[in-house]
């Protein structure tokens, strides 16, 4: 019994490890003394010029594919679940994975955004479980992470 116990508790520890994306601003995570950099040690990077650094290297077309079919998700996402954009909305944003391709951590710039707090509150809470269930299709033999600026296009209409 008590096997099965503990059996059944590492099972639902690997699960529960696995399932929170957190979804912050950079501006969020200085305020809560969160290092980005130590953060970032642990993480190769999906994309870089230099082949002994890209996590990619010979996949980057299917990687690039691939993110934007994730930043389209999100956006329609977002939209579909009531979040307005004010115009046309640019930020820079930071991914982590993991092997998998499920998402560690999400971080943007809420100030580039021109965010209120009240939209910042908005848009954690929509993304946080949208990406703690989304599974990005690009598996790697190390965690990895890709940075870039991403505009997020204002609902046509509005």
């Amino acid at each position: 019994m008590r096997i099965l116990i503990l059996l059944l508790f590492i099972t639902l520890s690997a699960l529960s490890a696995q399932g929170q994306t957190i979804v912050k601003s950079f501006e969020a995570a200085e305020q809560q003394s969160i290092d980005i950099l130590e953060i970032e040690e642990g993480y190769g990077d999906a994309l870089n010029s230099n082949p002994e650094y890209c996590v990619f290297e010979g996949r980057q077309t299917d990687f690039i594919d691939s993110y934007r079919k994730l930043i389209s998700d999100i956006s329609s996402h977002l939209v579909s679940n009531g979040f307005l954009f004010d115009g046309d909305t640019r930020m820079f944003t930071r991914i982590y994975f993991d092997t998998d391709g499920f998402i560690e951590h999400y971080y943007y710039s809420s100030k580039q955004a021109g965010f209120s707090l009240e939209q910042e509150e908005q848009f954690n809470s929509l993304l946080e479980p949208f990406l703690s269930s989304y599974k990005f299709n690009q598996k790697a033999d190390k965690p990895y992470a890709q940075c870039s600026p991403v505009v997020f296009a204002a609902p046509t209409g509005k």
